[in-house]
């Protein structure tokens, strides 16, 4: 395994154990996690903060590590990137936000762009 998708799968663990212990997710993690969350997209010349629903892939297996943000109003597959995988994009866990930030490149988003997720507590 590349040290880049190592470094991926330990922010993982790390926005989980953060996240693990409230709402929606309460005292265990599924092996398919669906959330709703708080996202900010930022790419060359624009920004965008919604909420949306998530899916963090945690089974063992092929899609291990993959996040999907669902289309909604403001974020559609024609215009961002919504699935990502460890192989392909950055993954960091911001310990004051406890945000997981993905981030690429792609000239689809015109160069660089992130995706901050934070969960939504409702609890």
């Amino acid at each position: 395994m590349p040290d880049h998708e190592r470094e991926n799968f330990d922010a993982i663990g790390d926005f989980t154990s953060r996240w693990r212990e409230t709402e929606p997710f309460g005292t265990t993690w599924p092996e398919r996690n669906f959330f709703s969350a708080n996202t900010t997209y930022n790419s060359k010349g624009r920004t965008a903060v919604d909420s949306c629903l998530v899916r963090l892939e945690t089974t063992a297996g092929y899609s291990d590590g993959s996040v999907r943000l669902y289309d909604n109003e403001r974020f559609s597959s024609e215009m961002y990137h919504l699935d990502f995988s460890v192989r392909y994009q950055r993954y960091e866990f911001d310990q004051v936000t406890g945000a997981l930030v993905i981030s690429g490149n792609s000239s689809k988003m015109g160069g660089d762009y992130s995706c901050a997720i934070i969960p939504i507590v409702t609890g």
